[in-house]
């Protein structure tokens, strides 16, 4: 190793910089059941929401059952949760 003075010991920048990435949940109790009249519209726009978030700029995962989304996934064994994670990568150059 060398003492150098002229030496930097400073980490390497990288020529490109690090892409941030965003993870967010929600979390909701429902004041109704799914399938019932009063969710009929929130449940109807869940698919059509889904396909436009996995085809956004910057999507990288959402969390979804077998069913393509995350209103049956059990949250803290309570039946009237429902949970909804994503996460997304900064697009900005």
């Amino acid at each position: 190793m060398t003492t150098d003075s002229a030496v930097s010991t400073a980490p390497a920048v990288p020529a490109v910089p690090a892409a941030y990435e965003l993870a967010q949940v929600n979390i909701a109790r429902l004041k109704f059941p799914l399938d019932s009249p009063e969710l009929k519209d929130f449940v109807d726009a869940l698919d059509p929401v889904n396909a436009v978030a996995d085809g956004a700029d910057g999507f990288v995962w959402r969390l979804q059952s077998e069913t393509g989304n995350a209103t049956d996934v059990p949250v803290f064994g309570d039946e009237w949760l429902i949970v909804n994670m994503s996460v997304w990568r900064d697009t900005t150059p």
